[in-house]
């Protein structure tokens, strides 16, 4: 499922600024972070000729510009320095390749992870689930770190293209289609964290914006609702995000075509 994450930082002067981070999965689209002065290498797919399967897509959602990738120089914090805390909630895919990205482009040391499902859960969880991460996802995966693009091609198997014709994703986009287990791919990632980054049985329990920091407040098994201040608060919990309803963006947020949860496409001519 696509992850819609929401981002609640404090900067000067007390106000408040919102950050949508398309992290979805690290599949079709992504938005990456990109260190200053360079610019981000995620480029949108060259065009290519119109069929059939295009003219639906037009149909069902609009004609649309493929996304622009977003470069992010640094993350600033409420004195106009570099961030010093951040908290990201979701410990999914998503999360935790916002984690790594905080932790490996942004700088930001002290990145904790919270994550609703007990850990015996969590790790339970994808472990039959695969999953493709398109070009674009893979060199996003290269732009948070060379180390962890490498893992994830050495773990995953690589396609050059899909249905055996002669036109590879490798040629024509700089990187292949990778076929990955979920929970491989969210393993690989956790890995790439410091032991301890990740929090279980922590449910979202509120988000309170502050003067120096936000605080989000978790309410943990056997401990009552806690308050965790960072300077900056990520929501990266899924299609039905605590966060975006804490944050009043209520509705279920962009969909995209081709998104099956649990490989269960409702409507056979939308989902496939």
């Amino acid at each position: 499922p696509s992850m819609y994450d929401m981002c609640v930082s404090q900067k000067g002067g007390g106000s408040v600024f919102r950050l949508v981070l398309a992290l979805s999965t690290l599949a079709a689209s992504v938005t990456a972070f990109s260190a200053a002065p360079s610019t981000s290498s995620l480029a949108p797919f060259p065009p290519r000729a119109a069929g059939p399967v295009d003219a639906g897509y037009k149909r069902m959602v609009g004609v649309r510009p493929p996304p622009a990738p977003l470069a992010l120089s640094m993350l600033s914090g409420p004195s106009g320095g570099q961030l010093d805390d951040a908290i990201v909630v979701g410990g999914g895919i998503g999360g935790l390749a916002a984690a790594v990205a905080l932790r490996e482009i942004a700088g930001v040391e002290k990145v904790k992870v919270y994550e609703k499902a007990s850990k015996a859960g969590w790790q339970r969880a994808g472990t039959s689930t695969g999953l493709s991460l398109f070009p674009n996802g893979v060199a996003a995966l290269k732009t948070i770190s060379p180390e962890l693009h490498a893992a994830v091609l050495e773990e995953g198997t690589a396609m050059e293209s899909m249905g055996g014709g002669e036109s590879t994703f490798l040629e024509r986009y700089g990187e292949p289609l990778v076929g990955i287990r979920w929970a491989s791919l969210r393993d690989i990632l956790h890995s790439f964290l410091p032991p301890g980054s990740v929090v279980f049985d922590a449910a979202l329990d509120g988000i309170a914006p502050g003067e120096d920091k936000a605080e989000a407040i978790f309410r943990t098994h056997g401990f009552g609702a806690a308050g965790k201040p960072a300077h900056l608060v990520v929501g990266s919990d899924g299609i039905r995000s605590q966060a975006r309803h804490l944050l009043g963006m209520s509705g279920e947020g962009v969909r995209r075509v081709g998104t099956s949860p649990q490989a269960r496409p409702r409507d056979y001519g939308r989902d496939f």
